[in-house]
C-alpha cells in the first residue's frame, strides 16, 4: 500500500512549513526572521529565472497567459512564475501551506496569483511547473498526475518538471526500510512485503523511471528540448524541459479534409470505420469513433462539420438515425431520410478538454448492409457515410 504523503505534508504546514521545502536550519520556524523570510522567496526568483531562460531556448517567445506552480507550498516559485505569466496557479495539497502563500502575495504586492488544493475540471495551462515535488510522491501515485497535469496543457504549452532518478549507496538505507520482506537476483532489488514504521510528518524521497515519464510525455506530443541534471545532496535527478507540439491529430481553423485532400481524415478515424475509399468512408456497425484536436480556444467559437450522406435504400432501408457525443456530452442527433440522405452535422466543440482533445462518439441506429438490401454480397453494416471533415467558425455554421 502507498504511503499517504499528503497527511505527511499537512503536518509538516502545520510545524516547519519553510524547512519543509527548503531543509536549512535557518528556515526553521524558531529560527526565520524578516530577513531570512526574504532570503528564501529570493531563491524562488533565481530558480524560475533559470527556468525561464532553459524554457526561452526551445520556445520562443515564452510568454504563457496561463501557469500552473504544481506543490506550489508556500509559493516559494509561484510568486516568482507570476513575473513571467499572466495568470499563475499554485496548487497544493496542504492547506496550511496555502495559508502561507497567500499571506506571502498579499505581502509581496502579487496580485496575479491565486492558490488552491484542487482545480476546476477544464482548467487548462501554457506552463506547468513542478520542482522538488514529484521527488515526494511515490511513484505509484505520481505516474497518474503526471499524466493528468499533461493533459491540461495547451498546444504549444511549455513544461519544466524535475523528478528524481537514483541515488547515492549512502541512501539506499533509507529505501530499504519500507521493505519486511525481500527478493534479490543479483541485480534487482523487489519488495515483497512493505513495512512503513515512519511517523506523520516524515519526509520521503522516491525514484522515478525515466522512461516511463518520457513516454507519458510522448504519448501527448510533448517533445522535451532541455535536461538539466539535479543533485540534492546525493539525491539524483533531472530538470526537463518540454514543449507540447501539434500532433497528428491536430486539427487546424478553417481547415477542410476529405478522403486525400488537406492530408486526409482517415488519421483522425478510430474503431467503428471501414476503409476509406475515394469519395469518402462509411461507419461500420452501430457506433463509430473520431478523435481530433483542437486550440483549447476555439472551444466555443468553432464547430467540427461532418459533411456526409446515410446509406439508404428504397423500400429495403429508408431511414438512419446518428445521435453524436463529444467528450460524453450529448452534441446532436440526426435523422436521415430517402429525402433527405445527405446532410452537414456541425458538432459543438464546448466538451473539448482543457488541451483541446475531442472524441466524438457517434451511435448509428440500425445500420444495413448492402448484401441484405440485395445490393451484392458486401456484409458491411454501412450508415453514415463522411465524405469530409472541416473546423469551422460557429456563426458560420449557425447561418
Amino acid at each position: 500500500m502507498s504511503r499517504d504523503t499528503d497527511a505527511d505534508w499537512r503536518l509538516i504546514a502545520e510545524t516547519d512549513p519553510y524547512w519543509g521545502v527548503l531543509t536549512q536550519e535557518r528556515y526553521r520556524m524558531d529560527r526565520i526572521d524578516p530577513g531570512a523570510l526574504d532570503g528564501f522567496y529570493a531563491t524562488g526568483m533565481a530558480d524560475i529565472a533559470e527556468v525561464v531562460r532553459r524554457l526561452g531556448e526551445g520556445i520562443a517567445p515564452f510568454r504563457p497567459a496561463r501557469a500552473l506552480d504544481f506543490g506550489c507550498g508556500v509559493g516559494r516559485l509561484t510568486l516568482a512564475m507570476a513575473a513571467h505569466a499572466g495568470q499563475v496557479t499554485g496548487l497544493d495539497v496542504s492547506p496550511g501551506m496555502l495559508v502561507r502563500a497567500r499571506e506571502a502575495a498579499r505581502g509581496r504586492g502579487v496580485t496575479t496569483v491565486r492558490f488552491a488544493e484542487t482545480l476546476e475540471p477544464d482548467a487548462g495551462f501554457d506552463w506547468i511547473n513542478a520542482y522538488i515535488v514529484f521527488q515526494h510522491i511515490p511513484p505509484v501515485r505520481g505516474y497518474a498526475i503526471l499524466a493528468s497535469l499533461f493533459d491540461r496543457l495547451a498546444v504549444g504549452g511549455a513544461v519544466s518538471l524535475q523528478v528524481l532518478l537514483f541515488r547515492d549507496r549512502a541512501f539506499v538505507a533509507q529505501a530499504a526500510r519500507f521493505g519486511a520482506l525481500w527478493r534479490f537476483d543479483g541485480e534487482n532489488a523487489q519488495i515483497l512485503a512493505a513495512e512503513d514504521r515512519d511517523a506523520t510528518g516524515t519526509i520521503n524521497m522516491y525514484d522515478y523511471d525515466l522512461n516511463r515519464v518520457l513516454a507519458l510525455m510522448a504519448s501527448r506530443d510533448i517533445e522535451p528540448f532541455g535536461i538539466s541534471p539535479t543533485n540534492h545532496d546525493g539525491f539524483h535527478g533531472v530538470w526537463l524541459f518540454a514543449r507540447r507540439a501539434p500532433g497528428r491529430r491536430m486539427l487546424a481553423p478553417d481547415s477542410v479534409l476529405g478522403p486525400v485532400e488537406g492530408g486526409g481524415f482517415a488519421r483522425l478515424l478510430g474503431a467503428g470505420w471501414s476503409v476509406a475509399e475515394d469519395w469518402g468512408c462509411w461507419t461500420e456497425g452501430q457506433e463509430a469513433v473520431i478523435e481530433l484536436q483542437i486550440d483549447p480556444a476555439l472551444r466555443a467559437s468553432h464547430v467540427l462539420r461532418l459533411e456526409g450522406q446515410a446509406f439508404l435504400v428504397p423500400q429495403q432501408h429508408e431511414q438512419l438515425a446518428v445521435v453524436a457525443q463529444v467528450n460524453a456530452s450529448p452534441a446532436l442527433s440526426h435523422v436521415f431520410t430517402l429525402e433527405a440522405r445527405e446532410a452537414v452535422l456541425d458538432l459543438p466543440l464546448d466538451a473539448a478538454d482543457p488541451a483541446g482533445l475531442v472524441r466524438v462518439q457517434l451511435a448509428i441506429n440500425l445500420p444495413a448492409s448492402p448484401q441484405e438490401c440485395g445490393l451484392g454480397g458486401d456484409q458491411r453494416q454501412l450508415g453514415f457515410g463522411l465524405r469530409r471533415l472541416a473546423l469551422v467558425p460557429r456563426r458560420i455554421a449557425a447561418g
